[in-house]
């Protein structure tokens, strides 16, 4: 298997449309990402400020979130 680059914009489309069933993702997306789509959220690593977690949790409980609890 061979590593290649993929833009951002390109791994957003494929993860609403389902064809990527699960995203693993650096600090980098716990701003500026809509992820209403996405059902869990698993924190790997725990930041120090409860802020950045709010952040994160923000990605996905928005507007549009299809599941009633996430």
């Amino acid at each position: 298997m061979e590593w290649c680059l993929v833009p951002k914009e390109e791994i957003k489309r494929r993860f609403r449309q389902n064809e990527i069933k699960i995203l693993l993702c650096t600090e980098s997306a716990s701003e500026g990402l809509n992820l209403q789509n996405c059902g869990v959220l698993i924190n790997y690593d725990m930041p120090w400020n409860p802020m950045r977690v709010e952040q994160r949790i923000g990605r996905i409980d928005r507007i549009g979130q299809r599941y009633s609890t996430v």
